[in-house]
């Protein structure tokens, strides 16, 4: 179970997304942060949500990896090859944001990505006040209650009883499947865990963690909990059933005790080091060879983005080659009862889990979303817990009632090592599709951000009869219409390329709906992996907020479709191209310059772009200064400086005041229009003689910092040109 506050998202999606939210009644107001369907409002990083001193760098190769850090002056402290991840120490006096910031500005070759190394939090379980053999109040007859085992506490298992558990049972135990656990280590020595496990991981350090181990670290008991929850084993005359009683359980332990500190709180182990775990249990297994058939069938993550839902490149692409070798990760949504966005569960293929009650109610904790794709029984849950816990008469608990998402993840991770036994070769999108398709609709008819595609039916999931067809990959390749100075000649010619528009999001609609949600990379590339065939409206957002730290100025958005078939790679191309049109007026009496801060090739030695001031007496080149005597009837004045349709991509374009050469005081009023969405700045009154930058324009608006919203730091107070 995790806490997961209101997810990130770019300004230039919330822009894309109002007018879907207007039909919803919900207001949108702009400039302003928006919700958007159904998503919270846009929130971005602070410091504190990740490990100081070192940040993630997705690399092409192994030179461009090398190039990049020494430039930062730092160094390779630990590679995923598989994903092509560095973890890179930064020198003492580096900032982790500044650097990631720079970094996805100026996106040096050979760079996927860059991203801080996250921190992500752990929220102890929600405890109930119910002693263990108590029988939950429920709805359930007593016919329908599971009778294939006899363990004594079945009778508190309310789960099995609505999920029809007695049924399945008759067909499939999970007989074969290894169900990989990645939380806080579980207590192995438990009666009902006991000689049902395979090897795992400590992934802080990559120790083994034998079977029938205690790696709850006398610390935790979340872990060994969800471990009983997915696959207690049955028959054994000792305390409860798991949902696949004959699988077996992998301990990955991806929160650690002994990494707890005023900083990580809940003992992450890091991002890199979590992806490296997972891409071992689901790829490798304890025996060290790839396919050998000791690798875990099934991940569960009863944990998420614990921080403000920035997107996490590392274990995206883990996720993505676990699912490419038809490994189903599991994931809970959250517990903060909002309709939000949080990672990884909105990650393309995830499967992402909400809580019921035993009446089948959605839980008034569970988060929702667009993510979710089924809900399972997560209200006073009933399962194993820590033998080192002792009751009031000091014997071993070693069972206790607790509530959370996190508890309703592994009744889906179970019911996928069930499925997994009777279709061991299916792919992961099969094997979902077949319990969404037979899951019980609750809530409004069909998919809903509440309940998914409902709750999952055991009984209905295992007698299906043959696989759905298999689930289709689609790949966005962004660009800008403008080509930029690849080959450094100095010149923009047609041996230079249009570069990809790195870090923005790109959002997948079906019938309307917001299905899927992805993020380019460096170059310009967005992959949705596994996801349902179909047509969709490929819709492009730019400037993601979060990656800077503040309110991005750039409304842009671009559109296409993209029909994805069953069992195929589909590709779809999209362009942005910035416009932009700044017009000043004043009184006719005295002489105002618009001024505008052009870049040019080259880099300053701080590793910026070049930029040059130009204003309507000359130098503009990459647009044009036009005056405006429209006014002249009226006694005002103006001027305007329009972007030619071809210029310097990737650069902020400062705008300025100048009345270098007025007689007396005077009010300057400007619109800047932007990508169609217009804004009024002013009156600015300048004093002659004053130069009055748009970074010191008191209503600029990214000028002005939202603590209340995540924004802590001011913008560049410039629009950001594509």
């Amino acid at each position: 179970m995790f806490r997961s506050l209101k997810g990130t998202l770019s300004l230039g999606l919330v822009v894309l997304l109002a007018g879907a939210l207007a039909g919803c009644g919900v207001s949108v107001s702009m400039p302003g942060l928006s919700t958007s369907d159904g998503a919270s409002a846009s929130r971005a990083l602070d410091a504190g949500h990740w490990f100081d001193g070192e940040i993630l760098i997705g690399y092409k190769e192994e030179a461009a990896l090398n190039r990049i850090v020494s430039s930062l002056g730092g160094r390779v402290t630990q590679t995923v090859d598989r994903i092509r991840v560095a973890k890179v120490a930064l020198p003492a006096d580096a900032d982790v944001a500044d650097t990631v910031r720079r970094l996805s500005r100026r996106t040096p070759d050979g760079l996927r990505y860059a991203q801080p190394n996250y921190v992500r939090d752990f929220i102890e379980p929600e405890r109930s006040s119910r002693r263990v053999g108590d029988a939950v109040s429920q709805d359930v007859s007593a016919s329908q209650r599971p009778g294939g085992f006899d363990d004594p506490l079945m009778s508190s298992q309310y789960a099995l009883d609505v999920m029809g558990a007695r049924s399945a049972w008759r067909e499939l135990t999970g007989r074969g499947v290894t169900i990989g656990i990645s939380d806080t280590g579980m207590d192995g020595t438990h009666p009902d865990l006991r000689g049902k496990q395979v090897e795992g991981m400590a992934c802080a350090t990559g120790d083994p963690i034998p079977p029938d181990a205690d790696s709850s670290q006398q610390s935790f008991g979340h872990g060994t909990h969800v471990a009983g929850i997915a696959a207690a084993r049955g028959g054994n005359d000792t305390g409860i059933v798991g949902i696949a009683p004959d699988a077996q359980l992998m301990a990955l332990q991806v929160f650690d005790a002994r990494l707890i500190s005023e900083q990580n709180g809940s003992g992450w182990v890091g991002d890199a080091n979590a992806a490296q775990c997972l891409l071992w249990a689901g790829l490798v297994g304890p025996d060290g060879m790839e396919n050998s058939g000791d690798e875990a069938d099934v991940i569960n993550a009863s944990w998420g983005q614990g921080i403000p839902g920035f997107y996490d490149n590392a274990i995206k692409e883990a996720v993505d080659q676990l699912r490419a070798n038809g490994v189903v990760f599991v994931n809970s949504m959250g517990n903060t009862s909002e309709d939000e966005i949080t990672y990884p569960t909105a990650h393309p293929g995830v499967v992402g889990v909400g809580a019921t009650n035993a009446r089948d109610k959605k839980a008034s904790f569970s988060t929702m979303g667009f993510m979710i794709s089924v809900s399972a029984p997560g209200v006073e849950v009933l399962s194993t817990w820590p033998t080192w816990i002792p009751r009031p008469d000091g014997q071993p608990q070693e069972y206790a009632f607790l509530g959370g998402t996190s508890m309703a993840a592994p009744q889906v991770a179970g019911a996928m090592a069930l499925l997994k036994q009777k279709f061991p070769h299916a792919t992961t999108y099969q094997l979902q599709s077949i319990l969404e398709q037979t899951a019980d609709d609750l809530g409004p008819p069909g998919f809903d951000h509440r309940y998914g595609h409902g709750r999952i039916n055991l009984a209905e999931a295992v007698q299906a009869t043959q696989l759905p067809s298999d689930g289709s990959t689609v790949h966005v390749r962004v660009t800008t219409a403008n080509p930029r100075d690849t080959n450094g000649d100095g010149n923009l010619t047609d041996a230079d390329e249009a570069p990809g528009v790195p870090f923005t999001d790109v959002l997948l609609r079906k019938d309307g709906q917001l299905a899927y949600l992805a993020q380019t990379d460096a170059q310009g590339n967005a992959s949705f992996v596994g996801i349902e065939p179909g047509v969709y409206d490929v819709e492009v957002a730019g400037g993601d907020a979060g990656v800077y730290n503040y309110r991005s100025a750039n409304r842009l958005r671009a559109q296409t479709r993209v029909q994805a078939l069953s069992g195929e790679t589909a590709n779809a191309d999209v362009q942005f191209n910035t416009s932009l049109s700044v017009s000043i007026r004043w009184n006719a009496n005295s002489d105002v310059d618009l001024l505008v801060r052009e870049p040019r090739f080259g880099e300053t030695d701080d590793g910026e772009d070049a930029a040059q001031w130009v204003s309507p007496k000359g130098g503009a080149i990459w647009g044009t200064f036009s005056d405006d005597a429209t006014g002249a009837e009226t006694g005002t004045k103006r001027e305007r400086y329009t972007l030619n349709e071809t210029h310097y991509p990737f650069a902020l374009y400062v705008l300025g005041l100048s009345a270098q050469n007025a007689s007396g005081p005077v009010e300057v009023d400007v619109v800047v229009e932007q990508n169609g969405y217009a804004e009024n700045y002013g009156p600015f009154t300048l004093q002659p003689g004053e130069v009055l930058p748009s970074t010191e324009w008191s209503n600029w608006w990214e000028n002005n910092p939202k603590p209340d919203e995540g924004f802590a730091q001011p913008g560049p107070g410039a629009p950001w040109i594509y």
